[in-house]
């Protein structure tokens, strides 16, 4: 073998395919999370810092979902959750459906319990320490499968239930108390005492209703007709094709007329009826009076040609 080269010596002996073999092989020393690289090796989920396809656990009747105390999912089969202590329980006292998964997470010191019930609730909690807690509260999660109750969310059911505190309608409500406002922040109704509601526009009371009826402080206008009584009506409307207004009032002077009532138009009054301080009545019309039929004035009244007049009874009668 004198004169050949360490190539040539190689090639001579037959080590050309183990040294091309050595050049990609990995130490013996090497290791993969502890695992010796001298033969084919299995990693787990965890070698690689991964969650686990398959359940790493179970909780059933008698245990607690704190013992979930390894990261992973964890299924859950409990048949009585009155069993276990720390189930996740809704805010009126009954429990989640018992069966489903839970994915515990765990980070530093900081454990995460998801658990998901196969009927499509689910809850979570967080906890510090170095495992989970069974005294640490769930928080369930609001879904399509668990819908909030009126209650749950601080509002009012559409069966009806008791409001606190004022109420605007399309804007903030500024007459306060107990009140509710309609379009703008100071028109609408408020409650004042026992059976009484006030009106208020802009902020000004205009009447009040109470069980004696409504009364107005402000002008009460109407395009339909007026009525009082029940059965039997008074009305009181317009035709709105007259050339002028008309109004019946009723004032007094406090002194000779102390109290009138009075109809007039826009040019003055009609007619009017008034009580004297004597307390009689009387009743002025301010022009003609034409009688539909004359015979109650005929049997009251003497006209001239019915008497004789001075002269003709030649000054003997007065």
């Amino acid at each position: 073998m004198s004169g050949k080269s360490v190539d040539g010596l190689i090639e001579y002996v037959g080590l050309r395919e183990t040294i091309n073999l050595a050049k990609n092989a990995v130490p013996a020393t090497r290791r993969v999370n502890n695992k010796p690289l001298s033969g084919d090796i299995t990693l787990s989920a965890a070698d690689v810092r991964a969650i686990s396809a398959d359940a790493v656990g179970e909780i059933t009747d008698n245990s607690t979902m704190a013992s979930a105390n390894t990261p992973g999912w964890w299924r859950v089969a409990v048949s009585n959750s009155d069993t276990v202590t720390d189930f996740p329980t809704y805010p009126d006292g009954s429990k989640l459906y018992s069966y489903g998964y839970m994915l515990v997470e765990k980070i530093g010191e900081v454990w995460f319990q998801h658990y998901y019930a196969h009927m499509g609730a689910n809850a979570k909690r967080q906890d510090w320490g170095t495992e989970p807690n069974t005294s640490r509260p769930w928080i369930i999660d609001y879904n399509t499968a668990n819908k909030p109750s009126a209650g749950d969310v601080g509002a009012l059911p559409i069966t009806g239930g008791r409001l606190n505190g004022s109420l605007g309608i399309g804007t903030d409500n500024a007459l306060g108390g107990n009140s509710i406002v309609l379009g703008d922040n100071d028109t609408g109704i408020k409650w004042h005492s026992d059976g009484v509601l006030g009106l208020y526009a802009n902020n000004a009371l205009v009447g009040y209703i109470d069980n004696s009826g409504l009364h107005m402080s402000v002008d009460v206008l109407t395009n339909g007709i007026l009525r009082a009584g029940n059965g039997k009506t008074l009305t009181l409307s317009s035709g709105n094709n007259s050339a002028m207004n008309a109004g019946f009032s009723l004032w007094g002077n406090g002194t000779d007329r102390p109290t009138v009532i009075e109809l007039s138009d826009d040019q003055g009054w009609h007619f009017y009826s008034q009580r004297r301080q004597d307390g009689g009545i009387e009743l002025s019309v301010n022009g003609n009076i034409y009688p539909a039929n004359y015979s109650n004035f005929d049997a009251r009244y003497l006209t001239s040609g019915n008497v004789y007049t001075k002269g003709e009874s030649d000054n003997r009668y007065v």
